[in-house]
């Protein structure tokens, strides 16, 4: 019978991302820092983005974890949501328009490097907030997956 190990938390999904510092191998951590974040955007009035990022296969994760860490601003962060998605947030953004133009460069630098990807992305706003956002990313790479590679998740006008 063969030994096939599923890892149990994303830590064990990916040896790179502990050795990164702006990447949250443990869910439960990425949770507690995008919940200091949502309460920091409100009290100081800042714009976040939340990106989550689909990999079409699991073996990309510790490639995906290295290729952000030179894509994303010293600002941003990386958790790591399972074996094959990840969650980055973007912060802070000055617009809808300037979110958009971080997501289309990360998804070329996915592109440039073959790695195949679902991305969805949502802005954070005050009404409902970070965790609502990071709900409305997760639908919007949901999209993605099925009809492109990247969706964004943008306010009705």
């Amino acid at each position: 019978m063969g030994n096939s190990h599923t890892p149990s938390t994303s830590a064990e999904a990916s040896v790179v991302a502990p050795l990164i510092p702006r990447v949250q191998p443990e869910l439960a951590q990425w949770k507690v820092f995008l919940h200091a974040e949502d309460r920091r955007s409100a009290e100081f009035h800042f714009a976040l983005a939340i990106v989550t990022i689909g990999l079409h296969r699991s073996g990309d994760l510790d490639a995906a974890c290295v290729l952000l860490d030179h894509e994303l601003r010293p600002t941003d962060h990386v958790g790591i949501l399972c074996a094959d998605e990840l969650s980055v947030l973007l912060s802070p953004v000055e617009s809808i328009q300037h979110a958009q133009n971080l997501v289309r460069r990360l998804d070329a630098a996915f592109d440039h490097v073959a790695i195949d990807t679902h991305i969805g992305w949502a802005m954070r706003n005050d009404g409902h907030g970070l965790f609502h956002a990071a709900a409305r990313a997760d639908a919007a790479m949901l999209t993605a997956k099925g009809h492109g590679n990247l969706a964004p998740d943008l306010p009705k006008r």
